[in-house]
């Protein structure tokens, strides 16, 4: 891992130093020091896709505008774990108080003020939009919420990142592809299944979406999936499917595509498959052409370049 710290600046440069490595490691913000004296520093474990961190700093605040987002845009969220301190994450209208265990995620494409009141550690995931989406349907909706580390998947949650940072960077690519992608799949996981039906309001809708979503991911190779058939072996109407997707701002058909393109993706990224067309056949896509256009246009490159390790 990569240690990164102001002690060894004078005083004087140590918050110019600080907000440009801020900027380059994560998004263009304004930092804000809350006390007289300045001092942070940055541990950094690369994971492939994603990217996570371990800081200690002094009392300070952080604020993305719209500005700075102009300047710099963004497409990552950023799942925030404090160990030591307190923290308040202001997104959206919304804003979570937390405290050590807890957990909470914000966007860097949209304004966020995240304030460290008191001397504080925390554990820092940068993830790419494409692969929290795939895993989480009307992602929008969690940021700015806090996951409690006294829930089981907060704790758990929160476990594992601790134990990735201690890990620290891997020197097997495979490997550590397959790890982030383990991480991202179980912070979608406490996601889904800690906040989806306190947010959304309605626990019943949020269930049956969590029981079509499971049938739907079981069965991604099934290329003749449809809503009469997902709704036939889910034992609702078909307005129901719709009704349960529509309350997370998204349809159960745009979810199963965001779930076959992930895992296409994940197959030939791991060296899981030797060909194309094989991965396109176990992600449900049964038009092989059709299947390199849309993937494409998802990740601004083609699948055989991804296969072959060029992308």
């Amino acid at each position: 891992m990569k240690q990164i710290s102001t002690s060894t600046f004078p005083a004087s440069s140590r918050l110019d130093f600080w907000q440009d490595l801020v900027c380059r490691t994560y998004a263009e913000v304004e930092c804000a020091p809350l006390s007289a004296a300045f001092d942070a520093s940055v541990g950094i474990c690369d994971l492939g896709t994603v990217q996570l961190t371990d800081v200690g700093s002094s009392p300070v605040d952080y604020v993305r505008s719209d500005e700075s987002i102009r300047r710099v845009p963004s497409d990552h969220f950023q799942l925030c774990l404090i160990q030591s301190g307190r923290a308040t994450i202001a997104q959206a209208g919304r804003e979570a108080k937390l405290g050590p265990g807890d957990l909470a995620l914000f966007d860097a494409a949209r304004p966020y003020a995240l304030r460290f009141n008191d001397t504080y550690r925390s554990l820092h995931l940068n993830l790419p939009r494409r692969l929290l989406s795939a895993r989480v349907s009307g992602v929008d909706a969690f940021t700015a919420h806090c996951l409690s580390g006294t829930t089981r998947l907060g704790a758990f949650a929160g476990s594992m990142l601790r134990e990735a940072v201690a890990l620290g960077s891997l020197d097997d690519s495979a490997l550590t592809t397959r790890l982030n992608s383990a991480i991202v799949d179980i912070i979608g996981a406490a996601i889904d299944g800690e906040l989806r039906a306190p947010v959304g309001g309605d626990s019943r809708h949020a269930s049956v979406a969590a029981r079509i979503r499971r049938y739907m991911h079981d069965n991604l190779e099934d290329a003749a999936l449809d809503i009469e058939s997902i709704a036939t072996a889910c034992h609702v109407a078909p307005r129901t499917v719709h009704r349960a997707f529509a309350a997370e701002g998204t349809t159960a058909i745009r979810w199963l595509w965001q779930q076959r393109l992930e895992m296409s993706y994940r197959l030939l990224e791991e060296r899981q498959v030797s060909q194309v067309s094989e991965v396109a056949i176990r992600c449900g896509f049964s038009d092989f052409s059709h299947f390199a256009r849309v993937f494409k246009r998802a990740y601004g490159v083609a699948p055989n370049r991804v296969l072959r390790g060029e992308a």
